[in-house]
């Protein structure tokens, strides 16, 4: 990874510590595999107006993007969760935009990291 880090390794350290090794696999593996549903379940509650599906979807997105030290990705969350608090539709779709190409980045580098702990 070269400039600035997609995945704050400090989160990654912290989840180490908590569980082991093993922990930050597993983790990894939850995150890369729920978080492109929880996105798909966000396009498709704001294609329906569903503004209660889209928080919740987003709200998940933003805490296991914190666990997995996916900052950029976890702020993003946020700012989206906000914007369907005051309802504002037409903010979220370029947000969950962002979202999509924020995951792309840290499902490589998570990726990485899962193959190496998993070979080391």
């Amino acid at each position: 990874m070269h400039g600035r880090r997609v995945v704050d390794e400090g989160a990654l350290d912290r989840l180490d510590r908590i569980g082991g090794n093993d922990f930050v696999v597993e983790m990894i593996e939850l995150f890369l595999e729920n978080a492109p549903q929880r996105l798909e379940r966000a396009r498709q509650a704001l294609d329906e107006g569903d503004v209660p599906t889209l928080h919740r979807a987003v709200h998940s997105l933003k805490s296991t993007s914190a666990n997995v030290g996916a900052r950029a990705m976890q702020e993003t969350a946020a700012t989206a969760e906000r914007r369907a608090d005051d309802q504002d539709l037409a903010a979220l779709r370029p947000l969950l935009e962002d979202l999509d190409r924020h995951y792309g980045e840290v499902k490589e580098a998570l990726a990485a990291e899962r193959d190496r702990r998993k070979s080391g």
